[in-house]
């Protein structure tokens, strides 16, 4: 091959694993089904679709088999680590054709996007992740000061107001932010990953991400960012409780009643819980099991073993958001994040603390 056009196949290839990065952060996607109107757009739960970070996905995968450049990537990684992330996705995506095929589709671009990000540089990797979510969080604080969209729907963004359908809000009415997510606690969930990634050790004052992971009012998302802090029993007693109260106060008891609600329903009849389209089980370890069986849900924890090795503290925070909710499994956005996150963390492990300490 010429060396001209090499060089060129080799930064097309790059440039195109960091724009799927940062279009994992995005909203955008084609539908192949009838909407329904869920916080402004579809039920994401209960149609194909095909998100615009797929498309670029297998446009990468091409050129990287045109060029020969597969003999580059390791189907079977070497590190425990990256085997127990590929094994994770390659269950997900399999048990989704059997039980969920609505989802095949994103499901099966992430997993080659696993084989494609192994061609890029994982330090620049983590700048653009970094980036990606610090612009996220920055438009986030913008939606809560003004109570609205930025009418930024063409790369993504919810439609939000106060007559939006179902649109989070607090007891007082007050809007909470989405960023370019579908729901501020995986906006929430995803800043707290971020947190765990960031390049740019310089940083030494209160980040965007902090403020807007705050302005989320995302219970789950405070627990699990604050998990990386606390190192005795009395510490979370001291924190979880007066948090919990809180949370009770601006968001009224409704978000708990629910989550018992569900799994009430689970335990005493399954037929009540199978219209898990249009609001799946606030558990995604339970999820996991139901939907998509006993296989998948002993790689999820097989995933989970294997990332307390390289860092305990992540681990803990993904075992808080998965606890309490289930976009893990069933967000486009916020499971090709997760699976990015992990393959970015390494050792030694550049642990950051979004406040700089």
């Amino acid at each position: 091959m010429h060396l001209d056009l090499k060089k060129l196949i080799n930064k097309s290839v790059n440039y195109l694993n960091h724009t799927t990065l940062i279009l994992f952060s995005t909203g955008l996607y084609l539908t192949i089904s009838q909407p329904y109107i869920f916080v402004g757009k579809q039920n994401l739960f209960s149609q194909t679709i095909i998100p615009l970070y797929s498309l670029i996905i297998f446009i990468n995968f091409l050129i990287i088999i045109y060029s020969n450049k597969i003999k580059e990537i390791k189907i079977i990684p070497n590190s425990e680590k990256d085997k127990s992330i590929l094994l994770f996705i390659l269950t997900t995506t399999l048990f989704s054709i059997i039980n969920q095929p609505t989802n095949t589709i994103w499901l099966f671009s992430i997993l080659i996007f696993f084989l494609n990000i192994q061609l890029s540089e994982k330090q620049t990797l983590k700048k653009t992740f970094y980036v990606s979510i610090l612009s996220i969080s920055i438009l986030a604080i913008a939606q809560f000061i003004l109570q609205s969209d930025l009418n930024l729907q063409l790369i993504g963004e919810p439609i939000i107001s106060s007559s939006t359908k179902s649109i989070a809000k607090l007891s007082n009415q007050i809007i909470r932010p989405y960023g370019l997510f579908q729901h501020p606690n995986i906006l929430a969930g995803i800043i707290v990953l971020s947190s765990y990634i960031n390049p740019f050790k310089a940083i030494r004052f209160i980040s965007p991400q902090l403020i807007a992971l705050g302005l989320t009012f995302s219970l789950n998302g405070w627990l699990s960012y604050v998990s990386k802090h606390i190192k005795t029993i009395k510490q979370l007693i001291l924190i979880f409780v007066p948090t919990l109260l809180i949370f009770i106060f601006l968001k009224s008891p409704d978000f708990i009643t629910e989550r018992l609600r569900q799994i009430i329903s689970l335990i005493f009849s399954l037929e009540q819980m199978k219209p898990w389209e249009i609001q799946p089980i606030h558990n995604t370890f339970i999820f996991s099991a139901i939907q998509y069986g006993p296989i998948h849900l002993l790689s999820l924890i097989y995933l989970l073993f294997e990332t307390h090795k390289i860092n305990s503290k992540i681990t803990i925070s993904i075992i808080i958001l998965m606890t309490f909710d289930h976009f893990f499994l069933t967000s486009f956005q916020a499971l090709p994040i997760l699976v990015t996150t992990l393959y970015l963390l390494e050792k030694p492990l550049e642990e950051l603390d979004v406040l700089g300490k």
